[in-house]
């Protein structure tokens, strides 16, 4: 993965989140089996600032609003010259009482490929 970014609702242009290495640039395993993606801690804040009514559930999870699921935006992953958009719809899973933001934070230190996880519909 070369960079991870974000395509606000109704903006044409996806936003790189600048976070210091080794938030991307990353080894990176695509994993339909797992439904959350586990990214490094500082790349899952920044990604965070875009979204509302965040809450920490602890061990790098979190909730958002699930009225985001409704919303055109993008995030927006980066191998080379070919970029992932995924909806925040398929990237914000529901689980009955709430909606789990897609990627959980952890630490760099303790990994050394991320996993970007494939939800279910």
């Amino acid at each position: 993965m070369t960079s991870v970014g974000i395509t606000p609702p109704g903006a044409t242009k996806s936003s790189l989140f600048t976070v210091p290495p080794p938030a991307y640039q990353q080894p990176v395993v695509l994993d339909s089996g797992s439904t959350l993606s586990t990214l490094p801690a500082n790349l899952v804040a920044a990604m965070l600032n875009d979204f509302t009514g965040v809450t920490s559930l602890g061990n790098g999870v979190y909730s958002v609003d699930c009225n985001q699921t409704t919303l055109s935006g993008t995030l927006d992953f980066g191998f080379g010259n070919t970029v992932i958009n995924v909806p925040y719809h398929q990237f914000i899973w529901q689980n009955g009482g709430g909606c789990i933001f897609g990627a959980v934070g952890a630490d760099p230190s303790t990994y050394d490929t991320w996993i970007l996880g494939g939800k279910s519909p």
